[in-house]
C-alpha cells in the first residue's frame, strides 16, 4: 500500500507527538532541495491511503515548521559564544552543540550514505546501522555489548550470530575501509579488563 519513502515517514512519526516538517526532508530523494509542499503532499497522500482502505492512520503527530516557532519571552536571553539565545516555545538544541565529528561526517539515513569532505560513500544496511548508532553518540565509548543490544539484536533477534562480537568488529572494519577518513576518527578502545568499545572523535 505504501511506498518505501512513505513507510519511512510513518515509522519516523508514529510514536512522536510533535515534530518539524523539516525533519521529514531526510526521507526525500534530495533532502537538500526538497520543497515543503512536497513533504506536506507526501504526508497527505499517506493519510489518504489509510482513509481509502478504512484503516486508522498511525500518524497523530502535530507537525510544525521550525521557522514558525514563536518566542515566548523575548526579554529572557543569554549570551553564549557571542550568540544571543532566547527562550522558545519548544526546546531547540543550539547548533554549536553539534560535535565536530558530526559536522565532518554527515549521514543520509534514506540512502544509507556517509558524506565527508572527500565525497559520499554508500554502506550496506548492517554497516550503516552500526555507524549510525556510533555517530549518534559522538565522543562516547560505545561497548560491544551496547552495539549488540541496541543495533544487532533488534535486527537479528533470535538469529543473533554465535560470534556476534566478531560480526560487529567486521562491520566497524568495513566502515573504516569504505570511509577512509574514519580510520583516524573511529577508535577502538579497551573497556575494563577484557572489554572492547568504539569511540568517534
Amino acid at each position: 500500500m505504501l511506498t518505501q519513502q512513505e513507510q519511512n515517514i510513518v515509522n519516523f512519526l508514529k510514536d512522536k507527538s510533535e515534530a518539524y516538517w523539516e525533519e521529514l526532508a531526510q526521507f526525500s530523494k534530495d533532502p537538500t532541495r526538497v520543497k515543503l509542499k512536497s513533504i506536506q503532499r507526501a504526508v497527505s497522500e499517506i493519510k489518504k491511503k489509510y482513509k481509502d482502505n478504512n484503516m486508522e492512520c498511525p500518524i497523530k503527530t502535530n507537525l510544525t515548521r521550525l521557522a514558525d516557532q514563536k518566542i515566548q519571552d523575548p526579554e529572557t536571553s543569554i549570551m553564549i559564544n557571542n550568540q544571543k539565545l532566547v527562550k522558545v516555545s519548544r526546546p531547540v538544541i543550539p547548533q554549536d552543540t553539534t560535535k565536530q565529528c558530526q559536522k565532518d561526517f554527515v549521514i543520509n539515513k534514506f540512502n544509507r550514505q556517509v558524506r565527508s569532505k572527500n565525497g559520499v560513500r554508500t554502506l550496506n544496511d548492517d554497516d550503516f546501522f552500526v555507524f549510525e548508532y556510533i555517530y549518534s553518540n559522538p565522543e562516547k565509548v560505545i561497548t560491544l555489548e551496547e552495539l549488540r543490544d541496541k543495533v544487532v539484536y533488534p535486527q537479528y533477534g533470535s538469529k543473533l550470530p554465535a560470534r556476534w562480537w566478531d560480526a560487529i568488529g567486521r562491520r566497524v572494519n568495513n566502515i573504516r575501509r569504505l570511509v577512509p577518513e574514519l580510520r583516524d576518527r573511529l577508535m577502538t578502545v579497551k573497556v575494563g579488563q577484557n572489554g572492547t568499545g568504539y569511540l568517534l572523535q
